[in-house]
Parts: structure tokens; sequence; C-alpha cells
């Protein structure tokens, strides 16, 4: 089985634009947040391709991956209003040095955030520290994103780990709330960067939180509801007043994967080897006495013959002094040679010589050989290997049967992935085809395969090229 990953494209037009800064390097302020923008849009590229993949997982990270380069992005720009067609050497260090590392950070998402579950860290790290280097006379609350643990594989701490930085606010002290819907969720552990959040059961259970095979969790979201001072007036005469905010955030819902398991049917014949006599004679071979006489016989075989055994003698034979004769199979037949001699002439005292007893006699090639004929045909059934694809995606792979078999149909039942019951099938009627090429849609219409020299292809149906098959 052969499954396709189509991330190629995102991979080459992210390397494009890397190539386009290597030679247009960012230099202001404008520059550099621009820059990093252009990285998150490309992102979003293969966010969507890893979706469509079904893998949710790599997904989630680079929406989070995305959303703190935007976020770092906006900070630095929205800091440096005053300084924008400044190169960033003018900034107060150590501005431009975390600016440089946040820049790397964000070019590594390309090939990174997706596969590297570390690199979330690293990201976090990086545009921590680059907003702590900035001078913001109003500290805020900034939140990134969140990741889920259902689609992590359990790597989270909680059920959803919120990902931010000055949480709590440094005035007021207060903590964030985490919302879902008009609930608060008590159980979630506050730190100044990240929030772990464990799930209520009955919030579980609405959600369909970590689903079984059986079933999928939809996208579901939470709010984190935070407070922060904002400051008035001139020394000494200052106040603060508290300055409410909401970001709300939602979950990639779980991939929906379907498993097809293939059953083919198939033809052998089975052949039985007949065991077939020969037996012919040459015509008559005469000789005189003291002479030789030649004869050969020649016995035309059939094709795909075996085992051929063959005897040449010589046979109802009289007055021969001498015989001989061998036998041989040369191409497509068997070919007896051999030669009768005859005795001396009787002669009188007066030397006159006749000859009453001439050689003759037959020469015979006998023998055997082996030939398969067809015997009965006989119908088989067995699984090929199953094929998965995700929802929306289709999957590749190959129907083998016994060598000399020939192929008259595959039916496949379709399932979700590790979940026995069924969920729709399909049939692929080859018979006689000389090609081995069949097409359908399955019962429901959602599914659509199609097999051609034993390639076999199956998937959602509008994964498939239009006019897949003559009979749709």
């Amino acid at each position: 089985m052969r499954y396709t990953f189509p991330v190629l494209s995102a991979l080459c037009l992210a390397a494009f634009a890397s190539a386009a800064w290597a030679n247009d390097a960012p230099q202001t302020v404008s520059d550099y947040a621009n820059a990093m923008n252009d990285i998150a849009t490309q992102i979003d590229v293969q966010i969507t391709v890893r979706q469509k993949a079904g893998d949710m997982a790599a997904a989630q990270r680079l929406v989070l991956a995305a959303a703190m380069i935007r976020r770092g992005a906006e900070e630095f720009r929205g800091v440096e209003q005053d300084s924008l067609t400044d190169p960033i050497s003018s900034l107060p260090a150590p501005v431009p040095a975390r600016l440089q590392a946040a820049m790397a950070t964000a070019k590594a998402a390309e090939t990174r955030a997706a596969d590297q579950p570390a690199y979330i860290q690293e990201a976090h790290l990086a545009f921590n520290a680059l907003i702590a280097a900035l001078p913001d006379n109003t500290p805020h609350p900034i939140v990134y994103g969140i990741l889920a643990r259902d689609l992590s594989g359990g790597s989270l701490p909680s059920d959803i780990v919120v990902y931010g930085y000055r949480l709590i606010d440094p005035i007021y002290k207060v903590n964030p709330v985490v919302m879902f819907g008009k609930t608060e969720i008590s159980a979630a552990v506050v730190h100044d960067d990240q929030i772990d959040v464990t799930l209520p059961e009955d919030v579980k259970k609405a959600v369909n939180f970590a689903p079984p095979p059986c079933e999928s969790r939809e996208s579901f979201g939470i709010r984190v509801h935070s407070l922060y001072a904002k400051r008035h007036g001139f020394w000494p005469f200052v106040w603060h007043t508290q300055v409410p905010t909401n970001a709300d955030f939602y979950t990639l819902p779980t991939p929906i994967f379907y498993t097809a398991k293939v059953l083919v049917n198939f033809d052998t014949e089975s052949n039985k080897a007949s065991v077939v006599p020969f037996q012919e004679k040459s015509n008559l071979a005469a000789a005189d006495c003291r002479q030789t006489s030649k004869a050969e016989v020649v016995v035309a075989l059939p094709a795909n013959v075996k085992n051929v055994t063959c005897d040449a003698d010589w046979v109802d034979t009289s007055g021969a002094q001498k015989m001989s004769s061998h036998c041989e199979t040369k191409g497509g037949s068997v070919r007896a040679e051999g030669e009768i001699t005859a005795g001396a002439p009787v002669c009188s005292p007066e030397k006159l010589c006749s000859c009453p007893a001439p050689a003759q006699g037959f020469l015979e090639a006998k023998g055997s050989y082996q030939i398969l004929t067809p015997a009965d045909v006989i119908k088989s059934q067995a699984e090929s290997t199953p094929l998965t694809f995700p929802a929306g995606g289709m999957a590749l792979g190959q129907v083998t049967i016994p060598k000399g078999a020939r192929l008259r149909h595959v039916g496949l039942d379709l399932s979700r992935r590790a979940c026995p019951t069924p969920v729709d099938s399909i049939d692929l009627t080859i018979g006689d085809d000389p090609e081995g090429a069949a097409a359908g849609v399955s019962k429901t219409g959602t599914f659509r395969a199609a097999i051609l020299h034993g390639s076999l292809s199956i998937g959602a149906a509008d994964a498939f090229a239009p006019k897949v098959d003559s009979n749709p």
C-alpha cells in the first residue's frame, strides 16, 4: 500500500520565499514585521495540506506556530510605531538580537513545526523573549493559542494547554479564567506563560473529547478571560483601572480515517499430465547381399510436451547380417534412423553367385510423451493488504494474486480505522477485461475505487479526477 502525502508544494513555496528573503533581507522595523507575517502566510498553506491529509496533530502545531509568529510581529510593530523605517540596528539592546532570534525561529517553523513537537516550546521561549525586551508602557496579557491532548498522542501535561505571555497581570495579580461556554473551568493551573487545563468530565462528554475509534470529535472552543491594569495620570498622581479582555480559541477536530478491507476473487486452472504413447514404422527397407539400406521415421510432437521417451528397433526382418538404429528428440519431433545390411551371396563352383536372401525389415520408433491438459477451473478468494486513507483523501495499493490466476472481482468493505463497524462497500467486477480494469462508487456514493493491472485506488468520491470510470 502506498499513501500519497502532498506537502511538497508547500515546502517548495516556502523554499522560494526563503530564497527571496536571502536576496532581499529585511532591514527596517517594518521589513521584519512584514517578513514574519509572510512566513505565517506560508504556514497557512501547510495547515490546509495537513488537514486534508488527516494529520491534525501537525496541523494544530502549525496553527499555534503561525499565531505566535503573527502576534510577535504585531507586538513588535505596535511598540515601534515611531521607528517603522529605522534599521533594527538602531534599536536599543537587546531588541535587535532577540528579533533576529525570533526571525530565525519563525523561518524554522516551515520545516519543523509540523513534525517536531519540541519546536513549540522553542518558539514559545523565543517570542516571549522578544516581547519581554520591547518597551511596553502598559503590560497586557498575550495569548497565542492552544493545543489539545487528544490530537497530540498524550504528550501534553493536560487536556488543553494555553500558550501565552504575561498571563497574570503584574499590578492586580489576577489569574485569567478559562471558560467553556458560560462555565468556568476551575481545574486550570495558571503559570505566567501557560495554562494547563483539565477538562471536567461533563465537558469531555459534551465535546466527545478523546473519542473511541468508531467516533470522532468536532471542533470546540474555549475562552480565556483576562484582566490587566491600565495606567492613568502622571507621577506622582497615578492610578489604574482594570481592562477586561477575552480571547477565543478553537481546537481542530479529531481526524477521520477509513480502512478498506480488500477481498479478491480469482480463477485458477488445474492441469493434469497425460501420458501419450506413439509407435510408427518406416516403409520396407531392403538391401541386396553385402549392401546396406537406410530407413527413417519422423514422429511429430504437439506443443508443450515433456518427458519424451523414444526407442528405435528393426522389426519383421529377414536376411539381415547387421542392423543399427538410434532415436532422438529434436525440435518438435522424434526422429529415428537406422541401417540394415544383407549377408554374403551364394556362389557355385563355377563362381556364379546369386542373392537368394536379401535383407529386409521395418524401422520402428516407439515411445511416449507427457502433455498437460486442462482439468477444472478453481474459484478462490483471498484477502489483500487493507488500504487506509483520510476523509477527503485517497490511498493507492496493489492487489496480488497467484501467478497464472485471473482476477475476476474485488470487494471493498469500508469502516472507520480500528473500528469493526462497516460503513460502506464497493464492488469492482472485472470479469474478462483483458486489462483487469474496473471502477465504481460505493453504495452510499461517498467513496470511489478503481483498479487497472492490479493497481488499486480508493478514497473519497470527490478526491478522484472526473470521469474516472466509464460506468458512473
